[in-house]
């Protein structure tokens, strides 16, 4: 959102003026903002009112959810600490509390704060964690930075100045100030459908209150805030209905259809992934019971909650290109949740070949870890209109989608990976096991690379149609290549002998580093070149915590394997060469006699 949207006036001249003498009767009641809740409203009907916003159509339930998170930092909170109690109520009701009762929540507490650097140039307390609209809007150190980050949007050429990453946080919340403006004033609620000389739009509350027209449309939205503040819960609906049906009609044929709507809503309530990954600890718990115990029950046990997992990841995706009408891989919130889908597929289709319950056990494994990162970290989860670079279903189809599946086959092939070095830390002795797993570590690379290098070149076909060059090191293609590349000399590597089954698991561990580089780093990190649709910021907590761990665990692994490396190598040889030359002697036992 603009910078310059900050300078309006500080209270709303009424979200439409027909409405006045509502509001003034409803100014006398003494139920307030938990009548809603405590009538138990029914949002069925007004949740599927299609709001236009950021370039689509969405339900209003989705914009409530939206609009929360970017507030409060969650869609609700069950113990808000130092925020108000309203943070606990439904999306809905905050966002029509909002609109109906804006004075309200001028001065209440409901903006999350967490950064300590933030909260440092705010004045703020360093535990505190909540401000209030008025109390943002004219700190002065808000003020202060605002002021700083308008001078470098003038003095930016392409006007992308480079900000710092408080800048970046100051101006998210400047962003939050504009939307609760927005609700406020009614101008965020582009629901009126219009058409201007053929051509469809659509109107906001507040220009329609200004426009002095439709009078029915007025005495509804008029009957409908009357009813949210007495908690009628009988009047409410009707009013909804009424609401509904009027906009339908204005809208004709360039409303959205009442069958995408409902999709979109389920997927909001339902949250699929987070049920996948639920699913999916039972599995991992049940494949990893039965790699010690060896039992059938706990085995098919597995087997059932994984593909219910699974089912319900895919069903997340499916609902999401259905509302969207494109591949799920547009942003990095769904190329994470795309990415965490293949390595349930990739260890599915391999546990179904191979039957050695680590593909399952790592598959779940992997498909908990990453469906929870995208929920803990600060990628957008909405579903957002493709920017025109993007506008090719074929190709986001086969170059994007084949990218980020080959990211699966390397983190099936990380997390298995894992599993093997555990063994050689913790048990050494299970030369078996450890030689099964590393064949496994081999394969899902090479599956990995055969999908990356396809991904890559395709990409550069589509580099030349978009810009008009092949390839030209732009930070994304030169990681690419480096990543393809790092993979391509492991393999080799490993069929040269250069290095053995430790080594091929070490390497797979490192080698996705460079996907992560790829793929989060150049996005997120050095947010540089010709793939700025994909840009962002944050998380470089999470990434760091996570190399440091992974490191310790490698330097724990090598100095292991430098004590036990050489014995337990000789014995995994010997152990190959004596199975080598029993079924040698078999075939030369079992050939006829020549005399």
């Amino acid at each position: 959102m603009s910078i310059d949207k900050m300078n309006r006036p500080q209270f709303a001249k009424g979200v439409i003026p027909g409405i006045l003498l509502a509001l003034a009767f409803a100014a006398f009641l003494p139920q307030s903002l938990q009548a809603a809740e405590e009538k138990n409203l029914d949002y069925s009907v007004i949740e599927k009112i299609p709001v236009f916003h950021e370039d689509r159509a969405k339900p209003l339930d989705t914009f409530a959810r939206e609009t929360m998170r970017l507030v409060a930092g969650r869609e609700k909170w069950r113990n808000p600490k130092e925020g108000d109690d309203r943070l606990k109520r439904e999306p809905m009701t905050n966002l029509l509390s909002m609109l109906f009762e804006a004075d309200e929540w001028r001065d209440i507490p409901v903006i999350h704060i967490d950064k300590a650097n933030v909260k440092e140039i705010l004045g703020m307390d360093g535990k505190a964690e909540w401000i209030t609209y008025e109390g943002l809007k004219n700190n002065p150190g808000f003020k202060s930075v605002i002021e700083d980050i308008r001078k470098k949007h003038r003095e930016s050429e392409d006007g992308k100045p480079k900000l710092t990453p408080v800048e970046r946080k100051v101006s998210d919340l400047n962003g939050v100030l504009n939307r609760m403006d927005s609700v406020f004033y009614g101008t965020a609620f582009t629901v009126v459908p219009v058409e201007h000389n053929g051509v469809p739009g659509w109107l906001s509350l507040q220009e329609m209150a200004d426009s002095g027209q439709d009078e029915e449309l007025r005495t509804q939205l008029a009957g409908l805030m009357t009813s949210f503040q007495q908690g009628d819960k009988t009047e409410f609906l009707r009013s909804s209905k009424d609401l509904a049906r009027n906009l339908r009609e204005k809208g004709h044929d360039h409303y959205p259809s009442m069958g995408i709507l409902e999709k979109e809503i389920t997927y909001n309530e339902m949250k699929p992934f987070r049920i996948s990954w639920e699913f999916l600890l039972v599995a991992a718990i049940l494949f990893g019971v039965s790699m010690g115990i060896a039992s059938r029950i706990t085995y098919f046990g597995g087997w059932a909650m994984f593909l219910i997992g699974f089912g319900f990841a895919g069903y997340g995706l499916l609902l999401r290109v259905m509302v969207a009408g494109r591949p799920p891989v547009s942003n990095m919130y769904e190329s994470v949740v795309y990415m965490g889908w293949g390595v349930l597929l990739f260890a599915g289709i391999f546990e179904a070949v191979y039957r050695q319950r680590i593909f399952g056990l790592c598959g779940s494994v992997m498909g908990i870890i990453v469906l929870i990162m995208a929920d803990m970290l600060p990628f957008d989860p909405e579903i957002s209109p493709l920017v025109p670079v993007l506008r090719s279903n074929y190709w986001l189809i086969i170059h994007v989608m084949t990218i980020v599946i080959s990211y699966s086959a390397f983190a099936l092939a990380m997390v298995i990976a894992h599993f093997s070095l555990g063994y050689y830390l913790f048990a050494p002795h299970k030369r078996s096991l450890i030689r099964t797993i590393n064949s496994f570590v081999y394969r899902s690379i090479q599956l990995g690379v055969l999908l990356l290098a396809a991904g890559t070149i395709l990409g550069g076909v589509w580099a030349n149609e978009s810009w008009g060059r092949f390839w030209g090191w732009d930070p994304k293609e030169t990681w690419a290549f480096i990543s393809l590349m790092g993979y391509l000399a492991l393999l080799h590597a490993r069929f040269a002998g250069l290095v053995g089954a430790f080594g091929t698991a070490v390497g797979s561990i490192l080698g996705f580093q460079l996907i992560l580089m790829t793929w989060y780093g150049v996005n997120f990190v050095l947010a540089a070149g010709l793939h700025s649709y994909g840009f962002g910021a944050g998380g470089s907590g999470y990434i760091i915590t996570y190399l440091a761990i992974e490191g310790v665990f490698l330097a724990l692994v090598a100095f292991r394997y430098k004590v036990l490396g050489p014995e337990l190598q000789k014995a995994l040889d010997d152990e190959v060469q004596a199975k080598k030359e029993k079924k040698t002697k078999g075939t030369v036992a079992g050939e006829p006699s020549t005399t």
